[in-house]
């Protein structure tokens, strides 16, 4: 894709925004004035750079222009994501408190639009399968031109240019590349400067950001542990301990990443299927990094997210994921993807990944984010009973083993036995006997001592035994 360095005007300002915010606002204009013409005025892209001009001028001091700002943004959010989305309304209340005859007030301007996606410059296909490096090279030439003189060292050396590399990679909505970035700043810092630096806590606290948006908790999690012990022991008395120890308790321990297909089947039918989409994407990563890219759960997610986008009417990512998914042709049959269905999709909306930067539901995102585990269990079961009908029989078992966990700290066994069976049932599938065998017998003596030996459940599991087990 050509780059146009206009496209990256946005970013360069979200870096700006606290140290300089002349130079942000300039930039923002200049992204307003291409967004407009590229994408057209009344994009949710322009509606989020339009609030971040009144956040500028808000802090500049110029009240009557920040107000103005604030009103166009919420003219285009109101015709688009409409006056109750969760953007519009926090623009809106703003407006009301500090705009209403333009008398100034304490309320603080909105920073950012909860739940409108950033602009990406990298287009459709983002950062994936470009590398890091040609990324850098791309952001190190229009951010120079923008006002910017980053200047990127070779990689794994980027030194303190690699978090402004990072903190330009999120404000373009490139989470994953931005983590990699932090990341590989966190070990430079690390090493020159010392594993407590503040810099390390900088990477730390951006990093868990970064994961956070891509539904990684158990990183999240992580990360937080990390921050909290580098505070503990440089400095003690530091409030942000306080902080972090409470978001680890109530968001902590976090659920498995094995477990998002299961999260997404349940939350796809309770008709949240925007947050559905947030949990097929995170498991998608997981998979295709630990699984591969042709193994069966990974094109089911694949699938399901292109599902997703189809259902949100986002038709150029839908295009995209399926076109993907069809490049799999053999492995998306056996994952029992009905392959006709993709390719007159395809063939109904042609050219729809080339309108993908166009099309402003795409830029419209839910804010879910998994919680922890404490939080779930009690669906738990339910999301075990997903992915076992969707033939994820190794990841319904390790549900299953967390929900009998559960029952047993809460000290309420009435349904013990059945989870017992539903464990020997997966396991059984596995083709590991002796553990299923080891579960129906745990199980047949739980529910015969709540419901007695002759019931029609005692009895058929008293036949696999005979049959498998003896």
């Amino acid at each position: 894709m050509e780059m146009t360095t206009e496209r990256w005007a946005y970013a360069v300002g979200g870096v700006y925004m606290e140290s300089n915010q002349d130079l942000a606002l300039t930039n923002f204009q200049l992204f307003e004035r291409w967004a407009a013409d590229q994408l057209g005025p009344e994009h949710p892209v322009v509606a989020l750079v339009l609030a971040r001009q009144g956040w500028c001028r808000a802090r500049l001091g110029d009240h009557r222009n920040a107000c103005e700002a604030y009103r166009r943004s919420l003219h285009i959010l109101e015709a688009t994501v409409g006056a109750g989305h969760p953007a519009a309304r926090r623009v809106s209340a703003y407006l009301a408190a500090a705009c209403e005859g333009e008398t100034g007030t304490s309320e603080w301007p909105p920073h950012t639009l909860e739940g409108i996606r950033p602009f990406n410059p990298l287009g459709p296909e983002g950062a994936e399968g470009r590398g890091l490096d040609e990324v850098a090279r791309e952001v190190e030439a229009a951010a120079t031109v923008l006002g910017l003189p980053l200047r990127l060292g070779p990689p794994g050396n980027r030194g303190a240019s690699g978090y402004l590399f990072g903190t330009l990679l999120r404000e373009a909505g490139e989470y994953q590349a931005a983590a990699a970035a932090f990341a590989e700043y966190e070990r430079w810092v690390a090493r020159e400067r010392g594993p407590t630096h503040d810099g390390v806590l900088q990477a730390l606290n951006q990093l868990a950001y970064c994961y956070r948006l891509l539904a990684d908790t158990a990183r999240v999690c992580e990360l937080y542990e990390r921050s909290r012990r580098i505070l503990i022991d440089a400095y003690p008395g530091n409030p942000y301990i306080e902080q972090l120890t409470r978001r680890l308790e109530a968001q902590c321990p976090a659920i498995p990443s094995r477990w998002l297909y299961g999260v997404g089947e349940w939350l796809g039918r309770s008709g949240r299927v925007g947050d559905a989409q947030v949990a097929f994407d995170a498991y998608h990563r997981w998979a295709e990094a630990q699984l591969g890219p042709r193994h069966p759960y990974t094109l089911r997610a694949l699938a399901l997210r292109g599902y997703c986008a189809e259902e949100l009417g986002q038709m150029g990512r839908a295009y995209r994921l399926y076109r993907k998914l069809l490049e799999l042709r053999p492995e998306a049959a056996a994952a029992t993807v009905v392959v006709g269905d993709l390719e007159r999709f395809l063939t109904e909306h042609p050219g729809a990944d080339r309108t993908e930067q166009q099309d402003w539901r795409s830029y419209v995102r839910s804010e879910w984010v998994p919680p922890g585990l404490h939080e779930l269990e009690p669906s738990l079961e339910e999301i075990g009973d997903l992915l076992k009908e969707a033939g994820h029989v190794d990841e319904a078992a390790s549900v299953y083993e967390a929900v009998e966990a559960w029952m047993l700290r809460q000290g309420s066994g009435v349904r013990l036995g059945e989870i017992l069976a539903k464990q020997g049932w997966c396991q059984a599938r596995l083709g590991n006997r002796d553990v299923a065998c080891h579960l129906y017998e745990r199980a047949k003596r739980a529910i015969e001592e709540r419901s007695g030996p002759d019931t029609p459940f005692v009895r058929e599991i008293a036949r696999y035994l005979a049959e498998a087990c003896r």
